[in-house]
């Protein structure tokens, strides 16, 4: 990317930003206790679990409604303590020097997003943030408007699948972010335009593409 080349990055929370995975598969799997069956491991639930989220459980045999599994899942999987990574505030301080726009679209109740929020400085004070939306692609294409980007320069960071998807359907490009999850070759599969093994390598990688005019 060259240097006079505006772009953008819109992250996922969850996985991405926060620390918060190993909660919410600890969430998962007190939904499969529950229902005593067995727990899908951590990379089925990254690459296969997305919204409207309950075809995921009703495949492997969970039988409760709506209401039911979200309150055994929002019992044992509380993320609102959980804390940045250590590379999100020194990663997004360097793309703010670079005056690129950032943003964050979020999956996660409200009130959690608020509470992430509180802990990224770059987030604080009017910048944009979207919780509580299972499809991300509005969200995504209204952060292209406010920022005045075409959506082929919005990079969309995120660890689910799904978010490689969200991406695609706004028409920006998606990049997988692993975090050693083993999850590369299906980021790459759902459409991630390239992947990252941890946001620290985000700043070099926009700073060596050539995006088509």
């Amino acid at each position: 990317m060259k240097r006079n080349e505006k772009v953008g990055v819109v992250f996922d929370m969850d996985g991405t930003l926060m620390n918060s995975v190993p909660l919410l598969y600890s969430g998962m799997c007190a939904v499969f206790r529950h229902c005593s069956l067995e727990s899908p491991p951590l990379v089925e639930y990254l690459c296969e679990c997305a919204p409207p989220w309950m075809p995921f459980y009703e495949r492997r045999g969970v039988r409760l409604s709506r209401k039911e599994l979200f309150a055994i899942y929002n019992r044992a999987s509380d993320t609102s303590e959980a804390e940045a990574f250590p590379d999100v505030e020194p990663t997004l301080d360097e793309l703010c020097r670079e005056g690129i726009p950032i943003g964050a679209v979020s999956s996660q109740r409200e009130m959690v997003v608020a509470a992430y929020r509180a802990r990224i400085p770059q987030l604080k004070n009017g910048a944009f943030v979207v919780g509580g939306v299972d499809d991300k692609a509005p969200a995504i294409r209204e952060f292209c408007r406010k920022y005045c980007l075409p959506p082929s320069r919005v990079f969309v960071v995120g660890d689910f699948t799904s978010d490689m998807w969200d991406a695609r359907r706004a028409r920006g490009r998606g990049v997988g972010i692993i975090r050693g999850n083993g999850t590369r070759d299906a980021l790459l599969a759902a459409g991630a335009y390239f992947c990252i093994e941890t946001l620290e390598s985000l700043p070099p990688m926009l700073g060596c593409i050539e995006l088509p005019q």
